[in-house]
């Protein structure tokens, strides 16, 4: 006999097919979530992907000008080679027996130059090896990628482009620095071939100094050679000679000619020897100045080394976290993904059970 409390309730076709109906549809619902929630991460995917192509397009854009321009910076540094081989050739003209030994300090000082710029194309070497090194940092980045067991290379491939994004950002940096020391390398070409215009005048002038000096000690190796005549004349003939008085007064006559004209030579040499040390002060100066352009961009050059190293290392810890980030995201998805389809197919089963156990 069966309980008046619990009455004989029978599902009918059409209670079933509702329930069935009412299944399916929470089904098609959760289905449609997911598919909504997959179109989104596609159509971002999609969208990150475009970014990435724009970075790769830029990226190839910023390596054919960082060459070019490298190419530009290495005939630079080949010009002021050819200029200060051209001073020190100048140098070896101007070092002869001039007053002013000005040739011997302007040397050491080309020389000094000529380190700077060695130690300048050092460095520039070692920019084309972070450059490599930033290449084979991207090439175990991709091992590594390719290396991990899971089915999301669109994702690591976003992680890839980021990364290189943020490369680029540090090529950009380089460049400009690079440009600097390129337009800073021309003002010293510049500077180097104005001392080298001022050398070659200098030459000039010593050369015509040289040339009358050389005169002048003739002249007194002639005074000296007939002085040394006539004081044998003077011992050797007693008679019919000039008196030893009369020779003394010529002497002394030549004497005050020669001074006289020493003293020309010093009235017309003095204003052209003030000149010489105006024109030496102010290639010093010149000079010094470039020192200090070249310490200061000596200074600059360590400072972008010591800034791409401390970016380096921020990109490796990004890289750490966007992979952290990524590997959580997907871990979540899949989370939420099979807990959604076992509360659907729990909720599935519980309600057959409950239509059988009805029925």
């Amino acid at each position: 006999m069966r309980n008046n409390f619990f009455p004989d309730r029978r599902f009918s076709t059409s209670d079933v097919a509702k329930l069935k109906k009412a299944d399916q549809n929470n089904q098609n619902q959760t289905k449609e979530q997911i598919e909504k929630e997959i179109n989104l991460l596609d159509i971002e995917y999609h969208k990150l992907l475009n970014e990435s192509r724009e970075l790769d397009q830029s990226l190839e854009f910023i390596k054919e000008k960082f060459h070019s321009e490298s190419t530009s910076l290495q005939n630079i540094i080949q010009k002021n080679k050819e200029s200060i081989n051209a001073l020190k050739m100048t140098v070896k003209a101007v070092l002869t027996d001039s007053p002013l030994n000005v040739g011997q300090e302007l040397k050491l000082e080309i020389e000094q130059l000529t380190k700077e710029i060695e130690f300048l194309n050092s460095n520039q070497k070692n920019l084309h090896l972070s450059y490599s090194n930033i290449n084979k940092d991207l090439e175990e980045l991709n091992f590594l990628i390719d290396a991990v067991p899971f089915e999301h290379n669109d994702i690591f491939n976003l992680a890839e482009q980021k990364i290189k994004h943020q490369i680029n950002k540090d090529i950009i940096e380089h460049q400009i620095s690079t440009t600097e020391a390129s337009s800073k390398k021309e003002s010293l070409e510049i500077e180097i071939r104005m001392a080298s215009s001022i050398i070659s005048e200098l030459s000039k002038t010593n050369f015509h100094l040289t040339k009358k000096i050389d005169n002048l000690k003739q002249k007194r190796q002639e005074l000296r050679r007939e002085l040394n005549e006539a004081n044998q004349n003077r011992n050797n003939f007693a008679i019919n000679t000039i008196p030893f008085s009369q020779l003394q007064k010529i002497l002394k006559n030549k004497e005050i000619e020669k001074e006289k004209e020493l003293n020309e030579i010093d009235s017309d040499f003095a204003p052209m020897f003030k000149k010489l040390e105006n024109e030496q002060t102010m290639v010093k100066s010149e000079i010094d100045e470039r020192i200090k352009i070249t310490e200061e961009l000596n200074q600059r050059i360590n400072e972008l080394v010591t800034e791409y190293e401390r970016k380096k290392s921020n990109r490796l810890i990004k890289i750490q976290k966007l992979n952290q980030k990524h590997a959580n995201e997907l871990f979540d998805i899949q989370s939420r993904y099979e807990k959604i389809k076992e509360e659907a197919l729990a909720d599935q089963k519980r309600r057959l059970e409950s239509n059988l156990n009805y029925s």
